[in-house]
């Protein structure tokens, strides 16, 4: 994501995690409230689904994120999934 550049509001039907490639500064703007969050190479973040919000690259620098949308829920036993388990995308 370019430096200027903004995501229109919008909503994830799943959650997902966000895995940072390259760090940098993101403002991120959900219910009217605007938060800027610096990111470092290798961070990840988590947002729940359903959570509609904008996302602006507020740096000078360009920012690198891949976004895994989890389109299962966990199991309920306490079992863990397996990559077998998971949907590709």
């Amino acid at each position: 994501m370019e430096p200027g550049v903004e995501y229109a509001p919008h909503t994830h039907e799943y959650a997902h995690v966000g895995v940072i490639v390259k760090g940098g500064t993101l403002q991120f703007t959900e219910k009217g409230k605007a938060e800027s969050v610096t990111f470092k190479d290798g961070d990840a973040g988590w947002r729940e689904a359903g959570v509609t919000h904008s996302i602006r690259n507020s740096g000078k620098t360009a920012v690198h994120v891949i976004e895994v949308e989890l389109k299962r829920e966990a199991p309920k036993d306490g079992a863990t999934a397996t990559i077998t388990d998971l949907e590709a995308v």
